[in-house]
Formats: structure tokens, C-alpha cells, sequence
């Protein structure tokens, strides 16, 4: 991607930690059928372009409605200085393009409707009125189902009709209470680390308003239910894999935590902050579940292959990670700090 275009549509800050959890539910909801994934890799790959298209209209969109508070902040803007014809030049082609999967979709009116949701989601996050940012837990609640509930949804729904099979409802249901869980986290981290900005410019955010209860929601709230909602992940794939390699990605964390690499947060961000199970998320569960399939039906190494392809940024982080704990000029690394 040019280096104009990834800085317009933000592509850093979703391309990872949003598309790969979305991937990865679709990978588990094949393999808990013991279908073969690479059999299914052009709906996996629609879902991706139809979520990547999404994203992209969202960052637009945040950049659009954003512009007068991140000015009243000093905080750069991509859309500051462009016209208003512009603007909706950039953001015309994503409303077509979602348009397009919308059609592609059309047969399937829960299917569509999830899809649909992602967008109506970040319009009314973002848009006044009703610019749900400023209004408190109702921006925390549209953030977190637009960005991972609804398009955890879209990509279980996707894959069920990938395999020609009636929806699973107790496995819909695990999925939504994680994404939901781990939804809330993303939003409150987000909120937290803006704080300063938003408080500048006046944007009553519930982290803003709230920023105790913003922590202890965190806390107590999303991630006892994005933990219990992963177990029964977990047990409903039936494979030691995932649980073996969240078990090395803990352990992991121990390790670098006591030699000082990083501090562990929920959703906070102190110096060195590491949000507990992103890595395992964006990294780990998602080669342990193709391994998995892999070991199954070989032809779905090709379907690693592509994985690494396509998001190579969190994987060569987790390796950075353990050469800083294991070799030697990690350690030495460690030891100067």
C-alpha cells in the first residue's frame, strides 16, 4: 500500500488488531466442522475485503467528523486542509465498494443486516447528531459491537454459508460474548490513551467522564466475560493446540514481565504497557487453530502461507519479543535498562 494511502486510511492501527481476530473466528468456525479451510478461501477472502473496506470508510469517516476537536487539540488530522468535495470523493468509492459486498450478500438478510450494522455502528459513533462518541457508555457499546461484535457475526455467518450448514447457535453466541468482551477492552484502551486529547477538546467521552469506571469495566466487566466467552472457544474446538500456545504466550509474558521487558495491562497505558492476550489474539491463536487444520488436511498449509503473507507485522513482533527475552542482545538489552 503507498505510503499516502496507508497514512489516509489509517491502515496501521486496523489492519492487525481488527482484521486478524475477524480471520480467525472464521478459521475456528470451519475447523470445529473438520472441514478442510483452503476448501473456503475465497468467502475468507470476500470477508476480508468487505471488512477491509469498512475499515477504511471508518478511519475516513473519523477523520471527517473528528476534524474541529483534533484542531481545538492540536492533534493532526488527514482530512485537515481538504474541501468538502473531497471528503466525499474519499469516502464515495468505500460506500460503493460496501455496497458491492452488500449485493454479493444478498440471499442472506442476517448476513447482510450484520454486515450493515458495522457501518450504521461508526455513523452514528461518529456523526452529529447523535455522535455517540460524546455521549458516554453508548459510544463504548457502538464502538466495541462495530469494530469486533458485528464483524464477528458477519464472519461466523460467512462461514456457514461457506460449508452449506445451519447456523450453530451456541457457537454464535460464544463468539459474540468474546467479541463483545474483548470489544469493550479495545474501546476503553482507546478512550484512555485519548484522554488528554479529548479532554482539550472538550469531547465528553466516557473515559473522559468516567475514567474510574472506565477501569474498572476493564476489569471486571469485559474481560470476565471475554475469558469465560474464550473457554468455551476453546473447548468447543476441541483441540490442544490453541491451549498449548496460549500457555507458551503466558508464560511468555511472565518471563518479560519479570525481566522488566513490559508491564501487563487491561486496558490501561502505562510505559511499556502490553495488553494482556491482544498478542495471543493476533499472533498465536490464529497459526495454532490453521496448524491445527493443518495437521488434518495438509493442503491447508497453504492457508498459512497466506496467514503469514498477509499479516506478517504481529508474528515478527511476537519473535522480537523472544529474542529480547532469550538472546543475547536482548538480554543486554534488558540489562542497560
Amino acid at each position: 500500500m503507498p505510503v499516502d494511502l496507508k497514512r489516509l486510511t489509517r491502515a496501521a492501527e486496523w489492519w492487525d488488531y481488527k482484521l486478524i481476530p475477524i480471520i480467525t473466528i472464521y478459521y475456528c468456525t470451519i475447523f470445529i466442522f473438520r472441514e478442510p479451510i483452503v476448501f473456503h478461501a475465497v468467502p475468507a477472502l470476500l470477508l476480508l475485503l468487505a471488512m477491509t473496506v469498512a475499515a477504511i470508510f471508518v478511519s475516513l469517516l473519523n477523520d471527517v467528523t473528528d476534524l474541529a476537536d483534533d484542531a481545538v487539540a492540536g492533534k493532526p488530522n488527514n482530512m485537515a486542509g481538504k474541501t468538502l468535495a473531497t471528503q466525499l470523493l474519499l469516502l464515495a468509492p468505500t460506500l460503493a465498494a460496501g455496497a458491492f459486498f452488500l449485493f454479493v450478500w444478498r440471499d442472506d438478510r442476517l448476513l447482510v443486516a450484520s454486515y450493515l450494522a458495522v457501518w450504521i455502528a461508526f455513523v452514528f459513533y461518529s456523526v452529529s447528531p447523535p455522535r455517540l462518541k460524546r455521549r458516554g457508555l453508548w459510544g463504548i457499546v457502538a464502538d466495541a459491537c462495530g469494530a469486533h461484535l458485528f464483524p464477528a457475526l458477519a464472519a461466523v455467518l460467512v462461514a456457514f454459508q461457506a460449508m452449506d450448514r445451519p447456523v450453530d447457535w451456541q457457537w454464535l453466541v460464544a463468539v459474540l460474548c468474546w467479541s463483545l468482551g474483548y470489544g469493550l477492552r479495545g474501546i476503553l484502551w482507546h478512550q484512555r490513551l485519548d484522554r488528554s486529547n479529548d479532554e482539550v477538546a472538550g469531547v465528553r467521552t466516557y473515559a473522559v467522564v468516567h475514567p474510574e469506571a472506565a477501569a474498572r469495566m476493564g476489569a471486571w466487566l469485559a474481560f470476565p466475560l471475554e475469558c469465560l466467552a474464550l473457554t468455551a472457544l476453546l473447548w468447543r474446538l476441541g483441540h490442544p493446540l490453541p491451549v498449548l500456545m496460549m500457555l507458551v504466550y503466558l508464560l511468555l509474558v511472565v518471563a518479560r514481565v519479570n525481566q522488566g521487558a513490559l508491564q501487563v495491562t487491561l486496558t490501561s497505558t502505562v510505559p511499556g504497557y502490553h495488553i494482556l492476550m491482544q498478542e495471543y489474539y493476533n499472533c498465536y491463536f490464529p497459526l495454532a487453530v490453521l496448524t491445527a487444520s493443518a495437521l488434518r488436511f495438509p493442503l491447508d498449509s497453504a492457508v498459512i502461507a497466506a496467514h503469514v503473507v498477509l499479516f506478517p507485522g504481529r508474528i515478527i513482533q511476537a519473535l522480537a519479543g523472544v529474542w529480547i527475552l532469550f538472546g543475547r542482545p536482548g538480554r543486554q538489552w534488558i540489562q542497560r535498562r
